[in-house]
């Protein structure tokens, strides 16, 4: 089947079938109180991409998408259908879903995702567990996430007012036909990174360092003096140290002052708080701060003009990629930019050396297509 040509045949099948009595459905599901194996509900970022997998799950086995997330808080909290896939749970299917060992429930993945599933109503599937492998007759179900994302997911009215208000209050409004413009930059250190203030818990401690405080400011001052000095750069990171001094727009308080200057972070915007993060992973304990800032920060980094993301594996980069995508048709001519989480230099490197790995990542990445509507290579720093 030629890829991505199956969306619209299996949007008619889900349109047919969601309400049927006879129907068998397949559900993403994260609640506070799962147990047992493939149980975790996984990083937001991690989640998406398990729906998208599971879409393929549901086409391939004829089944009927669902998107069973409840914790912290409810999905459609922040993001509806997009068009003809209504995954909601109807307040009927909420209550057979929460009663303990229902016969028609699933509770865990069926054991082999590559095999025929088992006859069950309601099958249950939870994040992290197959979201980038194989699944039962699903070879040819080929889809771009991003493409996938916008064919499932868009804003909740509320919520896009939401981002409206966020945006207005971070960049102002503009005189001209134009709306203000900014570039944006998500930063992922690691759980285990120098000022993290994520937790878990694992058994055993997570070693997820993928960027020193050093590093991650220097990507951020080599976005920020590449971008126009007219526009800002929207930051968001998983990072509680690093937040702390673009919100003070102070690099003196990672240390970094000497080798980038005092005014490094000058035209650098953040949103949000900074004693609220949690993992995501593990934990459900989310204040409604913590919860709104997640989607925020997402939504706020999919609107700038250009986008860069350090940090390797990044499923909430992923995430913010596919939000970005332009529209169903495939095409996609918003440009993102990876900038290298490890620039591999000594504690003592000069202010030359930090200079010429901006430039070197520069030259490269405005050379490739699509052109970037802001990033432009550096050739007066400021």
């Amino acid at each position: 089947m030629p890829a991505n040509s199956w969306l619209s045949e299996y949007a008619a099948f889900h349109r047919a079938h969601r309400h049927d009595a006879h129907a068998r459905f397949v559900m993403f599901s994260c609640h506070e109180k799962m147990s047992g194996a493939g149980s975790v509900c996984g990083g937001h970022g991690n989640r998406f991409r398990q729906i998208v997998w599971t879409l393929r799950v549901a086409a391939g086995a004829r089944r009927v998408l669902l998107v069973d997330w409840a914790s912290p808080e409810r999905l459609e909290d922040y993001l509806e259908p997009a068009a003809d896939i209504d995954w909601r749970l109807t307040k009927a299917e909420r209550a057979l879903l929460a009663a303990p060992n229902h016969s028609h429930v699933y509770r865990m993945n069926w054991p082999n995702v590559t095999g025929l599933p088992p006859d069950t109503k309601y099958l249950r599937v939870t994040a992290g567990c197959h979201d980038a492998g194989p699944c039962y007759n699903c070879s040819d179900l080929v889809v771009n996430f991003g493409l996938a994302y916008r064919y499932l997911f868009r804003p909740t009215t509320a919520f896009h007012r939401t981002l409206h208000q966020r945006r207005l209050d971070l960049f102002g409004s503009s005189t001209s036909a134009e709306h203000v413009r900014y570039n944006s930059m998500h930063v992922r250190m690691g759980d285990s990174a120098e000022g993290s203030q994520m937790r878990s818990n694992f058994n055993s401690p997570i070693r997820d360092v993928r960027s020193t405080l050093l590093e991650a400011a220097i990507g951020i001052w080599c976005v920020a003096s590449a971008t126009p000095s007219k526009h800002p750069l929207f930051v968001a990171t998983d990072n509680a140290a690093l937040k702390e001094a673009l919100a003070a727009r102070d690099p003196a308080l990672i240390n970094a002052s000497g080798l980038l200057g005092r005014d490094a972070f000058r035209r650098v915007v953040v949103t949000g708080c900074v004693d609220c993060m949690v993992n995501a992973v593990q934990k459900h304990n989310f204040s409604a701060e913590g919860v709104a800032a997640i989607f925020v920060d997402a939504g706020l980094l999919a609107g700038g003009a250009d986008f860069a993301f350090m940090g390797k594996g990044s499923n909430y980069a992923t995430w913010v990629k596919g939000w970005r995508h332009a529209d169903l048709s495939g095409a996609d001519d918003r440009p993102s930019f990876s900038f290298p989480s490890s620039l591999h230099l000594a504690p003592s490197a000069s202010r030359q050396a930090a200079r010429h790995a901006c430039t070197s990542w520069l030259e490269k990445e405005v050379a490739r297509p699509p052109a970037p509507h802001l990033l432009r290579n550096v050739t007066a720093w400021e």
